[in-house]
């Protein structure tokens, strides 16, 4: 069997091209994605997102993430799925690692990933 791995575009298209940024989820509070060609839609090998949000608890976190980040938490949530994931980030997860022509994140999905990467668990449902 050959692994089909999600490349820095991958990444970057699932989780910062999915909406989870601008569909109006409130935990948000900003966001800046450097590593990208004037365009900004096609993204380097060193891509960068700087997030800050709600952490859940009355204060703000702020984390930058890349394309290592996000494999990093897909083999996590593989290895052991955080309390609230849903069957489609675990399904997701598995495609981004090993079957990545059928990764297909939405934006609750990525959500989902960006809240267990920033926050260590999904807080918001």
């Amino acid at each position: 069997m050959t692994m089909n791995t999600a490349s820095p575009q991958d990444t970057f298209d699932h989780m910062i091209g999915s909406g989870a940024f601008s569909c109006g989820w409130d935990w948000w509070l900003k966001v800046s994605v450097t590593g990208t060609e004037p365009n900004g839609y096609d993204a380097t090998d060193a891509w960068q997102a700087e997030i800050t949000a709600d952490d859940g608890n009355g204060g703000q976190v702020t984390k930058t993430i890349g394309h290592q980040a996000v494999m990093t938490a897909a083999r996590a949530v593989l290895a052991e799925p955080p309390r609230f994931a849903s069957a489609g980030l675990v399904r997701e997860c598995s495609h981004l690692l090993f079957n990545n022509d059928e990764t297909d994140f939405d934006a609750p999905l990525a959500d989902e990933l960006l809240q267990f990467m920033l926050l260590g668990e999904i807080v918001y449902g």
